[in-house]
């Protein structure tokens, strides 16, 4: 389907957060002398016909809970938007849990071995 076909509404911003990959970068700046950069994740809702949507959007400035903004999305696939950039491929959640995982079960494990 074409873009231009898209249909046009307003999306509303649920929620707005640093992003993780900005606290890790946020330790190397003074080693490098680099400026601080920050990145934030938006998520927003929008509504078809009686369906709510959702999608994420990477920002270099936080946006307010509530602020309304024009995306389009597919009318034969309303989940598709023009909003949503914060998607990443399946294998990096894939990696990003198992490792979250991995240092949960680590810190259990330390926390046991120091208590005895």
């Amino acid at each position: 389907m074409n873009p231009d076909d898209w249909k046009v509404t307003h999306a509303t911003i649920t929620s707005c957060r640093r992003s993780f990959s900005s606290f890790i970068s946020s330790g190397r700046e003074s080693y490098t002398g680099d400026l601080p950069t920050s990145e934030y994740v938006a998520t927003f809702e929008y509504q078809v016909d009686k369906t709510k949507y959702s999608g994420k959007m990477r920002r270099g400035t936080p946006v307010s809970q509530g602020h309304r903004f024009e995306i389009s999305y597919d009318p034969r696939n309303p989940s598709r938007n023009t909003g949503s950039d914060f998607q990443g491929p399946w294998w990096f959640r894939i990696i990003t849990w198992t490792l979250a995982a991995a240092l949960v079960a680590g810190l259990i494990y330390l926390d046991k071995l120091f208590k005895s």
